[in-house]
């Protein structure tokens, strides 16, 4: 039954006709749209872009979520220690809360609109290397659609080991998995990531301007 509720939590969505595409159609015309936002974005440097870095065992349950559970999106977390808070919202993981809010709307006369032109937040997932055995490097990226601070509830996939609390949780609609995923759908022990210059060396989530 929980299952069958997680599939089903997306057919409850739907994406904002302002934002000029959904995010759940796979229609050739639609699937356009997404790519001719991503390319206007990069061209013009309209986007930020966020670096979420951890272990395989992590970003293979995270991404088994995207294929068995909620279609086309993945989860990442983070405990937000040492990041400041959201001067808004008061979420932890200040930077990742603080570019969501300026990419996406504006406030005029107290009044929270849509952004006219929209700087999404490119998420890179990223997996580290944690023993000889393992390839760090780059799995995929995708699109942070929403944020979330939950204390009641952890995802199952993520360990919270030595107290840590994955407190904050995002979505992310994907847009790309490498061929080690891609090639090897039902097989996550054949998983790995890219070595990609410029994006090794980084050891904690983290967003920034391009």
């Amino acid at each position: 039954e929980s299952n069958t509720y997680t599939k089903m939590y997306g057919k409850w969505l739907n994406t904002r006709k302002a934002i000029g595409f959904d995010l759940d159609s796979y229609e050739d015309e639609n699937i356009q749209k997404i790519i001719d936002f991503i390319k206007k974005a990069v061209e013009k440097k309209n986007f930020y872009l966020c670096f979420f870095e951890g272990g395989i065992e992590h970003w293979i349950n995270s991404i088994k979520y995207s294929l068995e559970g909620e279609i086309g999106y993945t989860l990442w977390g983070d405990p937000g220690e040492n990041k400041g808070q959201d001067e808004m919202t008061g979420f932890s993981f200040a930077t990742l809360v603080n570019k969501y809010r300026e990419g996406h709307i504006k406030i005029e006369n107290g009044a929270v609109k849509l952004a006219p032109d929209i700087h999404p937040l490119i998420g890179v997932f990223y997996a580290t290397k944690k023993d000889s055995g393992e390839k760090s490097g780059v799995l995929g990226f995708g699109i942070v659609t929403d944020i979330d601070f939950d204390v009641y509830r952890n995802f199952k996939g993520w360990k919270e080991d030595n107290d840590k609390l994955w407190l904050v949780r995002f979505r992310i609609k994907v847009l790309y998995f490498n061929d080690s995923i891609r090639n090897n759908l039902g097989n996550p022990d054949k998983w790995s990531g890219d070595n990609i210059e410029g994006f090794a060396g980084f050891r904690t989530n983290q967003c920034f301007d391009v």
